[in-house]
């Protein structure tokens, strides 16, 4: 084989490893909601328990919706409109290069059919600032095989690309003054995903690191950060006492709080459900690490690495280790339910769930509680064709074309609008544009 054989070869064994650290990110986010819902429908059926109805909540979609683990999306397009409200990406000149030095293509990759060139083919991907590429045919894309003069693959694509950036943006938010950057730091230190490991357990000098600033600060983001990281590490000693109890105090009118203390204190459901019941809302918090480490990305990484770094924190999620519904649903459950006081208790806690829930599977959760509480008809079917309309929209993040600039755009406007508003709020708002 030539060197310039050579080279090219080492290049598809880079790529084939960089498509599938990002499949296997791709396939996380999948999963994140797929075992939300298994958890769901698996922990409240048992000795004396009612399986869920078939109107349960159902997978929530998530950024990822209607991807199956290991499917193939064909591409359709050149890329999503870009998000409204947002500038342009910057044109690509013509023979310009990017910063170390390779070539990129001759029109803007964010709109490629404006520029004369039709649709990419199966296996093709616009990466913005770099063009148009062919890939490997799986369904998470990124560039192949277009050598630079000396053959190889560009650095600057894929999971190297991302293991490059990762720490920077550790340190970028480790040194902001304010506490929720120096805890998503923390939340990040040492943890990120590749093809060949999950994301590993919050470190123990990360995790002590994360207990002291929440409860130095009392920050209620920080304390459910905390809490969610410590309540998956039970027995170990760097979380300096803190439990839920800590965010209860801090946030009482946060339903998630209390959920995860019935999590931590089952014996004595009492106390947590009185507080879902008096809540005001039910905030998780899914998508503001992704939010805030994306705020913190160095000027200079390459943008379409902000989408796998966005994928990757995604599955990071304190949200994702929430506590589960099970417990709950129990409580609310069968003969519990001719106990007039439990029944006003998970009437309300149903109410808040249904009213003020920022995620889509506390509000799918409380949906499922109205039904077994027999609420009126009027008002629950409107609530079954909005969660039906909801689920079945379309994903926010264009999963054909995932790198090109109007993809990357719709990306972090999304990130800000899940920080901002929530997820319920960010679908329904999609939903009202006609998206």
């Amino acid at each position: 084989m030539s060197p310039r054989g050579a080279a090219q070869a080492r290049g598809r064994g880079a790529l084939a490893a960089a498509v599938a650290a990002v499949a296997v990110a791709l396939v996380g986010l999948w999963m994140r909601h797929d075992l939300l819902g298994r958890d769901l429908a698996g922990q409240v059926t048992g000795p004396g328990t009612a399986p869920l109805p078939a109107s349960a909540p159902d997978v929530a979609p998530g950024p990822f919706a209607g991807v199956s683990p290991g499917a193939a999306a064909a591409p359709r397009g050149g890329g999503a409109p870009r998000a409204a409200g947002l500038p342009p990406s910057p044109p690509v000149a013509a023979g310009s290069a990017t910063p170390g030095g390779w070539p990129v293509a001759l029109v803007p990759p964010s709109a490629p059919q404006a520029a004369g060139l039709p649709p990419p083919r199966p296996g093709e991907f616009d990466l913005c600032g770099l063009g148009r590429h062919r890939g490997v045919g799986l369904s998470a894309p990124v560039a192949s095989v277009d050598p630079s003069p000396a053959g190889g693959m560009p650095p600057a694509l894929g999971d190297d690309a991302l293991a490059a950036a990762w720490p920077r943006v550790v340190q970028a938010l480790a040194a902001r003054a304010d506490a929720r950057s120096q805890a998503a730091a923390w939340l990040m230190e040492g943890r990120r995903p590749t093809a060949s490991a999950p994301p590993a357990p919050v470190g123990a000098a990360a995790l002590q690191r994360l207990s002291r600033l929440a409860l130095a600060g009392g920050d209620p983001l920080v304390l459910q950060w905390a809490a969610v990281a410590c309540a998956a590490e039970p027995a170990r000693s760097p979380c300096l006492g803190l439990s839920a109890r800590h965010w209860t105090r801090a946030e009482p009118a946060n339903l998630a709080a209390w959920l995860l203390l019935l999590q931590q204190e089952p014996l004595a459901a009492d106390e947590p459900l009185h507080g879902m019941a008096r809540a005001r809302t039910a905030d998780f918090g899914f998508g503001r690490l992704a939010a805030r480490a994306d705020a913190a990305v160095p000027a200079d990484v390459p943008v379409h690495t902000r989408v796998d770094l966005a994928v990757a924190l995604i599955g990071l999620d304190p949200a994702a280790g929430s506590p589960a519904f099970g417990p709950l649903l129990r409580l609310c459950d069968g003969a519990a339910l001719a106990n007039a006081n439990r029944r006003q208790s998970c009437h309300d806690v149903a109410t808040v769930l249904v009213e003020h829930s920022r995620e889509l599977l506390p509000w799918s959760v409380g949906i499922t509680l109205a039904e077994r509480l027999k609420w009126p008809e009027p008002r629950l079917q409107p609530l079954r064709t909005e969660k039906a309309a909801l689920q079945s929209g379309a994903s926010p993040i264009p999963l054909d074309q995932p790198y090109t600039c109007g993809a990357v755009d719709a990306t972090r406007a999304w990130l800000r609008q899940l920080e901002a508003q929530g997820e319920v709020a960010t679908l329904r708002q999609r939903r009202a544009a006609g998206r």
